[in-house]
């Protein structure tokens, strides 16, 4: 299975075949500067130089750098997924590690786990993974929210593998990976049915895939979000019911389809 991963990562130019290619977080851009975090959790603060107009978009996300030696040594350039843009990286400094934050796990937690959250619970493996590795499904239809640096661990997680859900831990058995995650449903015992974690909120109304009506304020779709219907319940996972946010992630428990949003 890890030689199959080795082609779930993009390849945008022929250099980029060289050398070693490597996921890291975008979690802050400031015009031609970026602070990303690595799956080993240090952070950098990198300068990058002509060709990746779009970086700004990809705060919060993934991206891709491809370094011929050393990480982010000489040559090191910087690739964008989806918009397929590259280019240099003209100047890096490790900025040290970034904590690890440790979810509770109190509330909405899956029936299959201990009271304590310190069991480890074995027979789960992955029905699906959702927004780059953000949200994990599992084949009891409970859905687990990734932390946001581990989701660069998780995006490339396959449906299928074996899990073990040890607390506020997911460990994938057959990579040997583990990333934190807390759970947004648990499944009620001996219904079948997906219980949220979080405050469910329903879609009041729904025009045209791209306006949406939710605890009656007005969010416009940043692009199409299709088959988000009018009495779907919906999960806040960033931004605010109350539209007092920029941008919100809206999780449709329906389709497990996450719709991005501006705030009116």
């Amino acid at each position: 299975m890890r030689l199959l991963r080795k082609f779930l990562v993009p390849i945008f130019l022929s250099t980029s075949a060289f050398g070693a290619t490597e996921a890291v977080l975008v979690q802050k851009v400031m015009n031609d500067k970026a602070i990303i975090i690595r799956a080993n959790r240090q952070s950098y603060l990198i300068e990058k130089g002509i060709g990746c107009l779009s970086l700004g978009r990809f705060e919060g996300k993934v991206v891709y750098i491809n370094s011929s030696g050393l990480f982010l040594g000489v040559g090191a350039r910087l690739l964008l997924p989806d918009v397929k843009q590259e280019c240099r990286i003209w100047d890096s400094k490790s900025l040290g590690s970034v904590n690890r934050s440790t979810p509770s796990v109190s509330s909405g937690q899956p029936s299959a786990l201990s009271s304590s959250g310190t069991k480890c619970v074995d027979g789960h493996w992955i029905q699906e993974v959702i927004d780059n590795g953000k949200i994990i499904k599992l084949e009891d239809g409970s859905l687990w929210e990734v932390d946001a640096i581990d989701a660069i661990t998780s995006s490339i997680w396959l449906p299928i593998s074996d899990v073990l859900v040890c607390g506020s831990r997911i460990i994938n058995v057959d990579e040997g990976e583990e990333v934190t995650a807390i759970p947004l449903s648990r499944i009620a015992a001996g219904s079948g049915t997906a219980h949220s974690g979080k405050r469910e909120y329903r879609i009041q109304a729904s025009a045209d895939d791209e306006t949406f009506v939710v605890n009656d304020e007005v969010f416009k779709a940043k692009t199409y979000c299709f088959n988000m219907e009018k009495g779907d319940n919906v999960i806040f996972l960033s931004g605010s019911p109350l539209g007092s946010c920029v941008s919100a992630e809206l999780l449709n428990m329906r389709t497990n389809k996450v719709c991005k949003v501006w705030c009116e």
